[in-house]
């Protein structure tokens, strides 16, 4: 352990990994971010799908074991269950991880538990910490309560988990109050933004130059996973509204893969999108920033979210955003004044929301300092530590 930090195990499937790069950057960040000043292991579990050998062979080929920015991570197989998971799952994990997590806590003379993701993973944490009498601090970001928290069958181990975390952390109000309604004690809840490692910034002219997009084009920037959750097809149907509207060249970006990969390529094929829309897939962090900071606007479609990730990057890159009317994303914009919410949760608002936002005129170099100052990860990470002193 540092002479100023505590020693820390945090178990997260959704910590990324060379099969699933993509996923969940946030929380490799923050573990990164604090282990400058305390001492962590990371414990991510890898589902092997029986009847999905792609994926299969993906996960085989991720180490087990690895050091990765100073911190030890391993990642141990555990069988997916397409069928009753919810209630399944959970309780395999529990009895499946004990003695890796026993074994990591102890070589680095652990003192408390960080799960990320209510269910499983908060779940099987918070067995280990009751047999090792550590406190055990949950953080949720979203789907584990937006979504889980819908479904009948989940709301016992939710409640129970929400119920044993010395402190829960919530990445926004909305997933604050929609874990106080699955039990958690208000009193144990924390609100922390999750912040951002911010890149240097780079001139919107310059960044269009390395990208290869015309000063004169308005560029309409999306980025996340093409995931039903997050509604691809709604960007799509937003922007094929929008463009003979903008009465200039209109180029839709669409950095992310998933599922819905070829959906949302035969819905701009439907629509004769082709020439205006780039899908240009998963990008490395790098390549993402400079779309962020050469857009003129970034937008959400999500239908629900905690805090986005993507909305706090592009703030930061001094490009205003435009979403949902949902309260993180509210929330968010309203704390930098860094852009403008749809009316409504359909196309035709987001698209207006979009069209007004063009035509509004704002200091990119402003509202990067405003949500640099305000969203960094270095203010985040500070709050996490306060938290780890509050239960140890």
């Amino acid at each position: 352990m540092t002479s100023t930090g505590r020693s820390v195990l945090v178990l997260s499937h959704i910590y990324p990994s060379s099969a699933f790069p993509a996923t969940a950057p946030f929380v490799r960040d923050e573990v990164r971010e604090l282990g400058r000043r305390n001492t962590l292991a990371v414990v991510s579990p890898q589902r092997l799908w029986p009847l999905r050998r792609d994926i299969a062979r993906r996960v085989l080929a991720v180490p087990k074991f690895s050091t990765e920015g100073g911190t030890q991570v391993i990642r141990p197989w555990l069988p997916g269950i397409p069928l009753g998971g919810i209630a399944i799952e959970p309780r395999l994990w529990a009895v499946h991880l004990r003695p890796i997590m026993r074994r990591a806590f102890r070589e680095i003379d652990g003192e408390l538990v960080h799960a990320h993701y209510a269910v499983p993973d908060g779940y099987a944490a918070a067995r280990f910490a009751s047999l090792e009498r550590a406190p055990l601090v949950l953080t949720v970001w979203g789907s584990d309560v937006l979504q889980l928290g819908r479904i009948r069958r989940a709301r016992g181990v939710l409640a129970r988990t929400l119920g044993e975390a010395r402190a829960i952390i919530a990445v926004s109000d909305e997933l604050a109050e929609g874990a106080e309604r699955l039990g958690a004690s208000r009193d144990r809840l924390h609100v922390i933004v999750s912040g951002v490692p911010y890149l240097r910034p780079l001139a919107r002219d310059d960044a269009r130059a390395q990208l290869g997009v015309s000063d004169d084009a308005v560029c309409v920037l999306w980025v996340g996973r093409l995931h039903p959750v997050k509604q691809p097809e709604e960007m799509i149907r937003a922007f094929d509204e929008l463009r003979p509207l903008i009465g200039r060249d209109a180029l839709l970006v669409m950095v992310g893969d998933g599922p819905l990969r070829k959906a949302v390529r035969e819905l701009v094929h439907q629509r004769r999108l082709n020439g205006n829309v780039r899908l240009v897939g998963h990008c490395s962090r790098d390549a993402t920033w400079r779309w962020q900071c050469a857009a003129d606007v970034l937008v959400n479609s999500s239908k629900s979210e905690g805090t986005p990730r993507a909305v706090l990057e592009a703030l930061g890159a001094g490009t205003p955003a435009v979403g949902y009317p949902l309260r993180g994303v509210q929330a968010a914009l309203s704390a930098v004044e860094g852009g403008r919410v749809a009316a409504e949760r359909k196309p035709a608002s987001l698209s207006a929301a979009i069209l007004e936002e063009l035509a509004t005129s704002r200091d990119r170099s402003r509202l990067a300092m405003r949500a640099r100052e305000r969203f960094a990860i270095e203010r985040t990470v500070r709050a996490i530590e306060d938290v780890y002193e509050s239960v140890v």
